[in-house]
């Protein structure tokens, strides 16, 4: 995660900038409007985490703890409700319910942490091991399956791949030195531009 807090407020106002300029871009042929709807959904729930993230290193641990774990979980249900609804693919309406009823149940351990290279390390994971997994599943789907679906951006697999590098190198830096790097910083910069150009009849 971002390593100290004015990185992770920089990252947070260029997002919101850039959600800015998608939203009010006007209307065009050469773009599908709706899905410039869509994409702003679901930056929102990744450009918040730096929120949560600067408020955590300025010691608010209660509350940036909290404001991460709601944008982790609205992750995947932005994800899909921008795809039943913007994108007519109205069977995400019922993975995204699957990613709300889970929620209750899950019994969060919300862990906050520094790793050895001082980036914020984050978890959010369940006290039970199957429920765990089980919300694992469901945040992919509904994070990848939009994404992949999403029209005319399968053109430009640049998200999808995107999306998929990360989950190998979050892998690797976990194992390697117990943290995420400053992935989620990244993502939450360079989604929110490829998003503004590669949406493209």
């Amino acid at each position: 995660m971002c390593w100290n807090a004015p990185v992770s407020y920089a990252s947070l106002a260029f997002g919101y900038i850039m959600m800015y300029l998608i939203w009010t871009r006007p209307s065009s042929a050469a773009y599908k409007k709706a899905y410039d709807y869509w994409n702003v959904l679901f930056i929102a729930s990744f450009v918040s985490m730096q929120l949560g993230e600067g408020l955590v290193h300025q010691g608010y641990n209660d509350i940036g703890r909290n404001i991460i774990f709601w944008c982790v979980v609205f992750q995947p249900i932005s994800q899909c409700i921008g795809g039943a609804y913007f994108g007519g693919y109205t069977w995400l309406y019922y993975l995204a319910a699957l990613n709300i009823l889970i929620i209750p149940v899950l019994g969060i351990n919300k862990i906050i942490e520094f790793s050895k290279h001082k980036h914020l390390v984050w978890a959010v994971s369940s006290k039970n091991i199957w429920l765990n997994d089980l919300f694992t599943v469901l945040y992919i789907a509904g994070v990848f399956f939009p994404l992949i679906m999403m029209t005319p951006l399968r053109k430009y697999i640049i998200l999808p791949i995107t999306m998929t590098a990360t989950i190998f190198f979050s892998i690797y830096k976990w194992y390697t030195d117990g943290s995420w790097s400053s992935m989620w910083c990244s993502i939450a910069v360079f989604y929110s531009v490829i998003a503004y150009y590669t949406n493209r009849r």
